[in-house]
């Protein structure tokens, strides 16, 4: 048994919008959704929505097309104008990859982002020996 982690105190500092679709949203739902962020952002303030992960909420069938990838991420410019913050969690192919190429070519809204955070597993090696540790 691990040791007990404190608890976060989050209460009054963050609101949760988990799994708000059973499937793959239309655009439709997607636009309602950000109407409801919105929302939230007059009413309590929200400055940061965190959309984890990307692909599950993009409406259409294909995350692999550039084109689509755009048209279903632009309504998002509607959070930014309003003054919040957006981050676009992806969860990256397994294969390594050059720095900045972690999403595949068609799922990386270039156009879009101010800032890319990519992290990587890095392997951890065992201590030298007699170094203990």
């Amino acid at each position: 048994m691990g040791a007990a982690r404190p608890a976060l105190d989050l209460d009054g500092h963050v609101c949760w919008l988990c799994q708000p679709f059973l499937g793959k949203p239309t655009r439709e739902q997607w636009l309602r959704l950000l109407d409801d962020v919105l929302r939230l952002r007059q009413e309590a303030g929200l400055d940061l929505s965190v959309v984890d992960p990307l692909a599950a909420f993009l409406p259409g069938s294909d995350e692999n097309h550039a084109a689509t990838v755009l048209q279903a991420v632009s309504p998002l410019r509607r959070l930014t104008a309003a003054g919040m913050a957006v981050l676009l969690q992806h969860h990256p192919r397994k294969a390594s990859s050059a720095d900045g190429r972690a999403a595949p070519r068609q799922r990386r809204p270039d156009g879009l982002r101010d800032v890319l955070v990519e992290m990587t597993w890095r392997a951890v090696r065992a201590p030298a020996a007699g170094r203990g540790g």
